[in-house]
Protein backbone atom coordinates (compact mmCIF):
# COMPACT_ATOMS: atom_id res chain seq x y z
CA UNK A 1 0.00 0.00 0.00
CA UNK A 2 1.28 3.44 -0.29
CA UNK A 3 2.12 5.28 2.71
CA UNK A 4 2.22 8.84 3.90
CA UNK A 5 4.33 9.47 7.11
CA UNK A 6 2.50 6.55 9.62
CA UNK A 7 -0.84 6.46 7.99
CA UNK A 8 -1.35 3.49 5.48
CA UNK A 9 -3.65 5.21 2.60
CA UNK A 10 -4.83 1.72 1.79
CA UNK A 11 -4.39 1.84 -1.86
CA UNK A 12 -2.44 -0.90 -3.73
CA UNK A 13 0.18 0.51 -6.23
CA UNK A 14 -0.92 -0.49 -9.96
CA UNK A 15 1.19 -1.45 -12.35
CA UNK A 16 4.34 -3.72 -12.61
CA UNK A 17 7.51 -3.63 -11.32
CA UNK A 18 9.36 -0.50 -12.79
CA UNK A 19 13.41 0.79 -12.91
CA UNK A 20 14.51 1.95 -10.30
CA UNK A 21 14.49 5.75 -9.94
CA UNK A 22 17.51 8.49 -9.54
CA UNK A 23 17.68 10.44 -6.23
CA UNK A 24 17.62 13.26 -6.06
CA UNK A 25 20.65 15.47 -4.80
CA UNK A 26 22.70 19.04 -4.25
CA UNK A 27 24.63 19.54 -6.82
CA UNK A 28 27.95 21.81 -6.33
CA UNK A 29 25.80 25.29 -7.75
CA UNK A 30 23.19 24.80 -4.84
CA UNK A 31 20.57 23.67 -6.81
CA UNK A 32 18.62 20.28 -7.00
CA UNK A 33 19.45 17.50 -9.38
CA UNK A 34 18.17 14.44 -10.86
CA UNK A 35 20.46 12.56 -12.93
CA UNK A 36 22.37 14.67 -15.14
CA UNK A 37 19.51 17.04 -14.90
CA UNK A 38 19.61 20.89 -12.96
CA UNK A 39 16.48 21.88 -11.99
CA UNK A 40 16.99 25.28 -11.33
CA UNK A 41 15.64 25.00 -7.72
CA UNK A 42 17.52 26.19 -5.47
CA UNK A 43 18.30 23.88 -2.55
CA UNK A 44 18.24 26.28 0.63
CA UNK A 45 16.56 29.50 1.11
CA UNK A 46 17.56 32.93 1.18
CA UNK A 47 18.61 34.53 4.52
CA UNK A 48 16.21 37.37 4.24
CA UNK A 49 13.46 35.91 5.96
CA UNK A 50 16.10 35.11 9.08
CA UNK A 51 17.37 38.96 8.89
CA UNK A 52 13.59 40.08 9.22
CA UNK A 53 13.21 38.27 12.22
CA UNK A 54 16.42 39.24 13.98
CA UNK A 55 16.08 42.87 13.79
CA UNK A 56 12.35 42.17 14.50
CA UNK A 57 13.66 41.00 17.56
CA UNK A 58 16.37 43.98 18.31
CA UNK A 59 14.06 46.68 17.61
CA UNK A 60 11.49 44.87 20.21
CA UNK A 61 14.06 44.40 22.86
CA UNK A 62 15.49 47.89 22.12
CA UNK A 63 11.57 49.15 23.02
CA UNK A 64 11.24 47.58 25.88
CA UNK A 65 14.55 48.47 27.16
CA UNK A 66 13.20 51.92 26.81
CA UNK A 67 10.08 51.69 28.21
CA UNK A 68 11.92 49.71 31.53
CA UNK A 69 13.60 53.08 31.67
CA UNK A 70 11.29 55.68 31.21
CA UNK A 71 9.47 53.90 34.15
CA UNK A 72 11.67 52.82 35.70
CA UNK A 73 14.55 56.13 35.84
CA UNK A 74 14.08 57.44 39.12
CA UNK A 75 15.29 54.82 41.05
CA UNK A 76 18.90 55.54 40.09
CA UNK A 77 18.38 58.62 42.62
CA UNK A 78 17.91 56.18 45.34
CA UNK A 79 21.29 54.68 47.32
CA UNK A 80 20.79 51.13 46.28
CA UNK A 81 21.38 51.65 42.70
CA UNK A 82 24.21 50.16 41.52
CA UNK A 83 24.86 51.39 37.82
Amino acid sequence: NWWVGDTDLGVKPQGGAGEDGQLPYIGENGNWWIGDTDLGVQAEGDDSDVTFIVIAIAGATLCAMIMIFALFGGIRRRSWWFF
